[in-house]
């Protein structure tokens, strides 16, 4: 899921590194036509991010809110995390994810305000971007780029983005795909 104000790099590096697993990847958004800020657009699946780059979804949330996932991935931005956060569809999704011990995950500031937020991290270990840490009740690993505990999966922000998507890869299939598009990206991935 997505929203106005998505941080660029996550969101593209998310999308390209799961496709690049073969994996079916759904980028959905949460804004309604009239919300999109940019002119001449495809309605609100034209999504424009925190730092003004354009991108476009491939459908509409409540279009595939009653599908199941095997993982949920929820890019950051200040913005698009505070909009997620509060979308209450994309909520009670989640919701249902964690009760049925399916993967969910976020980098940068939604890990803190939408998990946190919503009593999706309550009892698990997390990251997020250092601007929002103080909204994170556990902080042992607070400082590691990529944290991995129960079915959610958390980062801290664009530098951290292509470890995050390829710990994404490495739970959905297995460590030697992930490895094996680290190297196709010349990417150093234990």
């Amino acid at each position: 899921p997505v929203a106005e104000g998505a941080e660029e790099i996550e969101t593209a590096c998310i999308v390209d590194i799961l496709r690049r697993s073969e994996a079916e990847v759904l980028l959905a958004s949460i804004m309604k036509s009239e919300k999109s800020e940019h002119p001449n657009t495809t309605n609100g699946l034209a999504i424009k991010g925190s730092r003004g780059l354009v991108f476009l979804a491939d459908t509409y949330f409540e279009m595939i809110e009653k599908q199941e996932f095997d993982m949920i991935v929820l890019p950051g931005g200040a913005r698009n995390a505070e909009l997620l956060g509060s979308y209450d569809p994309l909520i009670k999704k989640l919701r249902r994810q964690k009760e049925q011990e399916k993967w969910y995950a976020a980098i940068c500031a939604s890990p803190a305000l939408v998990f946190q937020k919503n009593g999706l991290i309550d009892t698990i270990e997390a990251t997020c971007h250092p601007s929002v840490a103080s909204h994170l009740k556990h902080k042992k690993l607070i400082e590691e780029r990529v944290v991995v505990d129960q079915k959610c999966i958390t980062s801290r922000g664009p530098g951290t983005a292509i470890d995050f998507s390829l710990t994404l890869v490495e739970h959905l299939f297995n460590k030697t795909k992930a490895m094996n598009i680290a190297k196709a990206l010349v990417h150093y991935f234990p």
